[in-house]
């Protein structure tokens, strides 16, 4: 029999709860009486998450930081670039590894580009009786599309 404070000190050393301790210490009372004991989990297979190290995301991160600035755009470009898969990057920063930053810089106009701008929509207003009406522009094409 297990002594008092005994199974929660074992609990503590090894990073379990009490009742595994419980379960072990039976599956190996059964050593005892000349039965063969089997410890493994049951679980087929890997079963281990993979963890991702401070060492890895170090090494990821490097590369990263290495690569100029119009290869970071993507995560598939990232991932073409450091050789590692996408899916491992999406790891990191579903983990807090790597951190997603994005800048979208908006360029403000000025007074006169504002009033320009202004001007411009006022040039497609109709009055038509009561109604103030904008025209559809369905007969403009412009170039730069």
């Amino acid at each position: 029999m297990i002594s008092n404070g005994c199974v929660e000190m074992l609990a503590e050393k090894y990073g379990c709860s009490s009742r595994t301790v419980y379960r072990v210490w039976k599956m190996c009372r059964g050593a005892q009486s000349g039965v063969n004991v089997n410890l493994s989990s049951g679980h087929l297979g890997n079963t281990n998450a993979r963890k991702y190290t401070p060492l890895k995301v170090a090494t990821v991160l490097d590369k990263i930081r290495a690569l100029p600035q119009e290869k970071r755009s993507e995560l598939r470009s990232i991932a073409f670039a450091t050789g590692g898969p996408r899916t491992s990057l999406l790891g990191l920063i579903k983990s807090g590894g790597l951190i997603r930053k994005t800048m979208n810089v908006k360029l403000t106009l000025s007074e006169d580009q504002c009033n320009a701008r202004v001007e411009f929509c006022k040039s497609f207003h109709k009055n038509l009786r009561q109604d103030d009406v904008y025209d559809g522009m369905f007969d403009v094409v412009h170039i730069d599309e």
